[in-house]
């Protein structure tokens, strides 16, 4: 009785759910019991799982896959099969179910990411040649979709250290086309080096460097040459890829200490070109390159994207320096670049072939002053500000703003980074009786100001920055925090329905709230491939759409009035972050 009750909302939904069951036609009312049976059986095994009872889930699982093969739940079943036996290290098992899944699952997404698992398991068992040979192939068949960049790491994982000197000789004899063919010659050429067969090694590195696909590897390939003594063949003058418009180049931190961060741009990227390419029939492309979240990395990634790919666009990268660095690189070339993440506000200012998709400090406090004066009637403003890093800029600028309104200036207080009692600073505010209190800073600081509001009979608006934008502030801040309106650090007004569209479709992905880094390059990509499907045939047509839609023309007082128009408002409700105002659209129905 105990399970029938915890299987209850899974019968619930299997009820409602669409099947995917063949049925012959006009047998409907035959069928129906057994599509029930199904689901009620798929969901005591989804049940078994979340339990814990492995044993037991396997056996179930297994003989629901014997049962019912094509049901829509099997692929993936399978792979968690699949998985499972991986991990606890029952190579043959899992390869087994991974053939099952080849059987009767093929190109369907677990498939794609059976692919990945089972190269993983091949290379488990000293079959390191056969795993990255399967990987190789299903990329050339372009068949893994979005898990291709996953598949071309682990891949070149493989080559760079995975394989034995003949397995190198054997992958260039079997896939001698293909992309990464030079990387496995340049791991053949160090171990020919390090055995001493340097007349061997030469042939192989200069045909690295002569290959234009080889990208970064050609350093690596002339530096191996130089430090042999030979003599450098010149492939400075290689012509470069044709550019295409319809290839996307992404910059992300693969690699290194900022690789969660560059995981998730990437999903987001990734999520975009699904989805669009999905949507309008296109057949728009990305390419990927590491910058390993450092700015040389980061300009040697943009010089080989746009070189050696030809690509018609960039976006990325995820931190500012890196971002700055290919921006350079980028505009030399005459290459439009989009940076939707890195927090610096004037990185568009590298020249006229770089955007940024974000809302500046100085727009978002001119359109939140402006909210105080028209819409909140007030007259009377304060400003609490840090004296150190952007506090004492933004604190001036309202106060320029409040003025310019016709509004009174009646306080604007500084306090020392590190303060915890902010007595002194805080009766000041309070003897001026400000109607409207701006409060920028980070939340940290604004979590140990906020509780003492209240204590000093402080009771006016509260306006706040982008930090506010901080589920911890939100939930620790006490009764004070509530309805406190700040501008999101995320979204322009124009996003909001693609911006309610992405939430929904990581949520169904992850299972997660949407990741800001990975919205950010979901919004940022889908603004590229928007322009490409509206006509944009060349690099300067994608720039001078990216300066119409991003509002990037005139001098920067007109960007700030244009961007500063796009502001949305956030506030705090019962502790959590929500939209100010009209339709919740952070918040899934």
């Amino acid at each position: 009785m105990k399970r029938l009750w915890l299987l209850l909302p899974f019968m619930l939904l299997a009820s409602c759910t669409p099947k995917m069951s063949e049925r012959p036609p006009h047998e409907d009312q035959v069928e129906a019991p057994v599509d029930r049976e199904a689901d009620l059986r798929f969901a005591e095994v989804e049940e078994s799982f979340r339990q814990g009872t492995k044993a037991e889930a396997r056996v179930l699982a297994v003989a629901f896959l014997d049962a019912y093969a094509n049901h829509a739940g099997a692929p993936a079943l399978r792979l968690r099969l699949a998985q499972g036996y991986f991990d606890d290290s029952r190579t043959d098992l899992a390869l087994h179910h991974l053939g099952k899944l080849d059987e009767d699952h093929p190109r369907s997404a677990a498939w794609k990411k059976g692919q990945l698992l089972r190269a993983r398991a091949l290379a488990s068992r000293e079959q390191g040649l056969e795993a990255a040979s399967l990987l190789d192939q299903r990329l050339a068949e372009d068949g893994l979709g979005s898990e291709s960049d996953s598949a071309r790491s682990q891949l070149q994982a493989l080559l760079d250290g995975g394989l034995a000197e003949d397995e190198l000789r054997e992958f260039l004899r079997r896939r001698s086309n293909s992309p990464e063919s030079s990387r496995a010659r340049l791991a053949l050429a160090r171990r020919l080096i390090a055995a001493q067969s340097r007349e061997e090694a030469e042939p192989l590195l200069e045909a690295i460097m002569s290959d234009p696909r080889a990208g970064l590897l050609r350093n690596q390939a002339r530096d191996l040459l130089s430090g042999m003594g030979a003599e450098l063949p010149d492939f400075s003058e290689l012509p470069a890829a044709e550019p295409r418009a319809d290839l996307v180049g992404v910059l992300v931190p693969l690699s290194g200490r900022f690789s969660v961060y560059g995981e998730a741009f990437l999903e987001g990227a990734r999520m975009a070109l699904s989805r669009y390419n999905a949507l309008e029939l296109s057949n728009l492309e990305m390419v990927v390159a590491d910058t390993k979240g450092e700015p040389v990395s980061a300009a040697l990634a943009a010089r080989e994207l746009i070189r050696g790919r030809g690509v018609g666009s960039l976006l990325g990268e995820v931190l500012t320096n890196p971002t700055v660095a290919a921006a350079v690189e980028a505009n030399a070339r005459q290459v439009p670049m989009l940076s939707p993440s890195a927090t610096a506000e004037n990185i568009h200012e590298v020249g006229d072939w770089i955007f940024q998709n974000s809302i500046t400090s100085e727009a978002q406090v001119l359109a939140l002053a402006r909210h105080a004066f028209y819409e909140g009637l007030a007259a009377r403003f304060a400003v609490l500000y840090p004296r150190q890093g952007k506090g004492q800029d933004l604190a001036r600028y309202f106060g320029e703003i409040v003025q310019e309104l016709g509004g009174e200036m009646v306080a604007s207080v500084a306090y020392e980074v590190g303060m915890t009692d902010f007595t002194g600073p805080l009766e000041q505010i309070r003897d001026a009786q400000p109607e409207v209190l701006f409060l920028p800073g980070e939340s940290d600081q604004l979590l140990l100001i906020v509780p003492q509001l209240h204590y000093h009979d402080i009771y006016g608006q509260i306006l706040g920055n982008e930090a506010w934008n901080s589920r911890r502030l939100a939930r620790l801040g006490g009764p004070r925090v509530e309805g406190a309106i700040f501008p999101s650090d995320l979204l322009l007004s124009r996003d909001r329905p693609l911006y309610q569209e992405f939430s929904q479709l990581y949520a169904q992905r992850t299972g997660q709230e949407a990741n800001p880094i990975a919205a950010r390059s979901f919004l940022g990509m889908t603004t590229i491939l928007e322009i490409l499907n509206d006509g944009a045939r060349s690099r300067s047509e994608i720039r001078e759409q990216l300066a119409l839609r991003l509002d990037d023309r005139g001098e920067s007082e007109q960007r700030r009035e244009a961007l500063a128009g796009q502001v949305t408002f956030m506030t705090i409700r019962s502790g959590e972050i929500r939209s100010f105002g009209g339709e919740d659209f952070f918040r899934l129905d």
